[in-house]
């Protein structure tokens, strides 16, 4: 099913349009920008996190902390990042992480919006190298990541350009330094790459990361849809195959975790 470009393109900021935080009436009411390094202090809220799309595993959206934003007043704007933002920012540790369709990882200061860390991943997939799509100019991170907070550890699927073509691999990083502690391939086995968006949010389930498969835009060429769970730590992912490969069948979700 053809899915139309305005749900597919649901960002959450651009390399022109940076992050920003917002705080309640009793907070800053100026807007700063930060730059990289900008007192970049994580300011730690016990009582806050937002670790999954929609911030709990039923992806309800809905934050019980007593926090108001009426009105809501922006507090800072982050240095320009480095690519579209299409997975949602999480916040943990009093650490804002945002990721791009450059392969970036940031995590940002959330009381000042200052870069901490960032990791590059690896090398984005030009849009013209897919058969088709509306993500553009490359294909880097599209779903939002997780985080678990108990392992000091933020999870994604990076599509990178590996031998000539894209591979999506899921990464694990050290929330508080950036670094890696896992890159594992998980595409499935008889599927091409090229032909599948990893576009769902990342959740947590039992010690696995959980993500989907969809199709790009246009669905092209003959794909499957698949649900994907991979021990956190690494080792044999397990898959589950919607529909035989040619009947899509996309894990989409419109970007919801499963």
């Amino acid at each position: 099913m053809r899915r139309a470009a305005a749900r597919l393109r649901h960002t959450f900021g651009t390399a022109l349009a940076a992050t920003a935080l917002l705080v309640s009436a009793a907070g800053v009411t100026a807007l700063a920008t930060a730059g990289p390094g900008a007192a970049a202090t994580p300011h730690l809220n016990a009582g806050s996190a937002w670790t999954v799309y929609h911030g709990e595993a039923l992806g309800s959206g809905v934050d019980t902390s007593g926090v108001t934003f009426n009105p809501p007043n922006p507090a800072w704007r982050s240095a320009h990042l480095d690519g579209e933002v299409y997975g949602e920012p999480l916040e943990a540790t009093g650490r804002v992480f945002v990721a791009t369709e450059n392969d970036t990882i940031y995590a940002l200061a959330a009381n000042t919006g200052g870069v901490l860390w960032s990791d590059h991943l690896g090398t984005p997939v030009p849009s013209g190298d897919l058969p088709c799509g509306d993500i553009a100019p490359t294909v880097g991170i599209t779903g939002t990541p997780v985080v678990d907070a108990a392992r000091g550890e933020i999870f994604a699927v990076a599509d990178v350009l590996s031998g000539g073509g894209p591979t999506h691999v899921l990464v694990g990083l050290n929330i508080y330094t950036g670094a890696t502690l896992l890159a594992q391939a998980v595409d499935p086995a008889g599927q091409d790459p090229a032909a599948i968006l990893q576009r769902t949010g990342l959740n947590l389930a039992g010690g696995n990361v959980v993500f989907g498969y969809g199709g790009n835009d246009g669905d092209c060429p003959a794909y499957s849809g698949w649900v994907v769970s991979v021990p956190e730590g690494g080792g044999s992912p397990g898959y589950y195959q919607a529909v035989p490969i040619g009947n899509d069948g996309a894990v989409w979700m419109g970007g919801a975790a499963p």
